[in-house]
């Protein structure tokens, strides 16, 4: 069983590994053996077994004696995670500690399973017990059986505890599940939000981007029409003998073309070719990603 302290979520958890050993006889001797207790339950076991006197008759009598110990060790195990859901409720916050739910979560389902080993330890115990009373009951009679109903009514008691503790547990595991699926929800919602304000801003830019592209298309031709008149390909020339200017185009024009031309296909060209290399980059990544993934499967 898991034994958890205030600080126990950071700093690791202490697991309690317990075995009992009992050997009876009819003559009233009794031996109990225990193994790997923690130190305060060794004391308490030892003072419950000096303060207590053990009908040396009856097997079980000892081991009430440590069943409520372990009881006590079961309880507080699962009142424990019970706090640390608690105080994770109490202390909600933007950034989600993932880890510290899930290892809550991992806990409880480990102390879920030996809190079901305990149930059905305890069940057969139970079973063994009832039929030492019947064989009791008829070779001793119904007068000196008393002591045998109480401790029947002691294991009944404590296999209930057991099955109210896993049934407290179960809504400890339903909570702590509950607040995992509240975490990626509130993490899902802020990260829509701030897809909306990115999604806001890129509106806002491509707004700005098309007035610039108006601005663009709008004067564009013009520059191109004076920028092309201005090179020494076009002048104005005096006419000859009269008042005056003609407008002259050099002979040379056609360097213009056979350069400009060609650039302009390069170009073109070029950005053809960037754009499917950048393309098929881009998917023989994701097919070797994929295969890295095949192959660690």
């Amino acid at each position: 069983m898991a034994v958890h302290g205030p600080q126990s979520v950071p700093h690791g958890w202490e697991w309690y590994k317990m075995g009992f050993f009992a050997s009876w006889k009819s003559s009233g001797q009794l031996t109990l053996i225990c193994f790997d207790l923690p130190t305060k339950s060794q004391s308490v076991i030892r003072s419950m077994i000096d303060s207590h006197t053990i009908d040396r008759s009856n097997p079980y009598s000892t081991f009430l004696l440590v069943t409520d110990e372990v009881l006590r060790l079961y309880d507080d195990s699962v009142w424990s995670i019970r706090n640390h859901i608690s105080q994770w409720e109490a202390k909600r916050s933007t950034e989600t500690d993932y880890s510290c739910l899930h290892e809550i979560a991992r806990h409880g389902v480990h102390v879920s399973e030996t809190l079901c080993v305990a149930i059905r330890s305890l069940n057969a115990m139970g079973q063994h017990f009832r039929g030492l009373h019947a064989n009791y009951h008829l070779a001793r009679g119904a007068g000196k059986c008393d002591r045998w109903d109480k401790v029947s009514s002691r294991l009944a008691f404590q296999l209930q505890f057991l099955e109210n503790l896993l049934q407290q547990l179960s809504a400890n595991n339903a909570r702590i599940q509950n607040e995992i699926a509240l975490a990626f929800n509130a993490a899902s919602q802020r990260d829509s939000k701030i897809q909306v304000r990115i999604g806001e801003e890129a509106r806002r830019e491509a707004s700005a981007m098309k007035a610039i592209a108006v601005v663009t298309m709008t004067f564009l031709p013009a520059t191109f029409v004076s920028t092309l008149f201005g090179t020494n390909f076009f002048a104005l020339e005096p006419r000859k003998g009269e008042d005056g200017v003609v407008f002259a185009v050099s002979s040379q024009f056609w360097v213009y073309w056979a350069i400009s031309a060609p650039m302009t296909l390069a170009t073109l060209a070029l950005w053809f070719w960037w754009s499917r290399w950048e393309r098929s980059t881009k998917l023989s990544a994701a097919e070797s990603s994929i295969l890295r993934c095949l192959n660690r499967d």
